[in-house]
């Protein structure tokens, strides 16, 4: 999704806002026990660079990335606890990339939602946002912008 994100906003050329929050990253390629990861990571990092490129020519200058929630049997709901052996297995592996991607550019902060819905009570399966879980995504994303603002005052001023 992340490359289909960027060729739409390429096609489209309209310029966005100066920041930009994206999340991005649960649908990505990937194969099981970390086979041919390196393919894969180079894959994923190229698109993601390519979306932040993309995005800073649109008239971003801050872009915040919402890291993917790394469901447990402990977080997810009885019901869709089938779900964690079908997919969400590689959901640490793009935490993974965008953690080096984030240490690699100043444009770049991530909002660790990885950490923050490290809780049961937030989805309706094992992604899929309820109210609470939608309320504390905002707030997450909130504390990262307010954050990333104080820094970079304190670096300008």
């Amino acid at each position: 999704m992340i490359g289909i994100a960027e060729s739409e906003l390429r096609g489209r050329g309209a310029p966005v806002a100066r920041l930009v929050v994206v999340g991005l990253g649960y649908n990505s390629l990937w194969e099981r026990g970390r086979r041919r990861y390196g393919v894969w990571a180079k894959r994923f990092d190229s698109e993601a660079r390519r979306l932040l490129g993309t995005l800073r020519r649109l008239g971003a200058r801050q872009v915040v990335w919402v890291t993917l929630r790394e469901p447990t049997r402990r977080t997810v709901p009885p019901h869709a606890g089938d779900e964690l052996g079908q997919y969400s297995w590689y959901f640490p592996y793009v935490n993974e990339r965008l953690r080096r991607l984030d240490r690699r550019r100043d444009d770049l902060a991530l909002a660790d939602w990885a950490k923050a819905s490290n809780r049961p009570g937030v989805t309706y399966d094992t992604i899929h946002l309820n109210p609470r879980g939608a309320a504390l995504m905002a707030k997450t994303i909130w504390k990262t912008v307010s954050r990333e603002a104080r820094e970079q005052a304190g670096r300008d001023g």
